[in-house]
This record gives structure tokens, C-alpha cells and sequence, in this order.
């Protein structure tokens, strides 16, 4: 940092605690290094916030029987247009829009919905897979 005095170092300082903001030398390591873990965050910032809309989205899709892979993938050969911070908000504010975009992409592209892989009480009942306790005791 050429030419930089200390009224800047101590400026920069302005919201730390004890030494690193009175005494010149631990301010002006403080300093430096708080502005490299500036830049370096507003690097990460994006990529974290990518990261919270994927859960997100994968959350909502998941709840309509559809993986997020094959979301994605018929989002991007169909259509429609949006990226992934506007599905996360559509999918937290309008959950009804969003469905209709998740019908929409499994109508154009032909995507297999997933099963729960859970089965009705009767219908468990009926092919033998539960057995009520009563009936296992006679």
C-alpha cells in the first residue's frame, strides 16, 4: 500500500478493538489483512448464495416428485428461461407458479416422475406387506 498514511490505516480501523486500532503497527497489519479477506469474500459471497438457491430449489422440486438433475435438465431443453435465483424465490413466495413451471418442464421434456417408495396402509395390507398385530397373534 505505497504512499498511504496513517490518518487512512487509522480510518480503515475505525470499528476494531484495543491495539489494532490505536497502535500504527498492529493497524496497519489489521488493515491489510481485513481488505484481503474483503476481496477474497466477495468472490465467495456469489457462490455460497448459488449454493443456498440449489438447496432450495431442490427442496421444492423434490416435494413434486421431480430430481433436481433432471429439473434442470429439462429446464434447460425446454422453453423456459429463468435462472436459478428466480426459481428459488418463485419457489419460496409462489409455490403455485412454481408447480405449474415443474409441470410444465416434465410436459415438454418427457421426465419420469419419482415414487415416494411409500406404500398406502391398504394397499400394504392388501399385498401382505403389513401385517396387523392382531392377526399375527392367532
Amino acid at each position: 500500500m505505497a504512499n498511504w498514511t496513517k490518518k487512512k490505516y487509522f480510518k480503515l480501523a475505525k470499528g476494531f478493538r484495543g491495539r489494532r486500532r490505536n497502535c500504527i503497527t498492529q493497524t496497519i497489519r489489521a488493515v491489510q489483512k481485513g481488505l484481503l479477506y474483503a476481496y477474497r469474500d466477495r468472490n465467495v459471497r456469489p457462490r455460497e448464495m448459488r449454493k443456498t438457491y440449489i438447496r432450495g430449489i431442490n427442496a421444492a422440486v423434490q416435494e413434486h416428485q421431480v430430481r433436481y438433475s433432471n429439473f434442470i435438465y429439462g429446464l434447460n431443453n425446454s422453453n423456459i428461461e429463468l435462472n436459478r435465483r428466480s426459481l428459488y424465490f418463485l419457489a419460496l413466495n409462489e409455490p403455485l407458479t412454481f408447480k405449474a413451471i415443474v409441470d410444465e418442464v416434465v410436459d415438454q421434456t418427457h421426465i419420469k416422475r419419482e415414487s415416494s417408495g411409500k406404500v398406502p396402509l391398504q394397499q400394504g395390507f392388501d399385498q401382505g406387506y403389513v401385517v396387523s398385530k392382531i392377526e399375527s397373534e392367532n
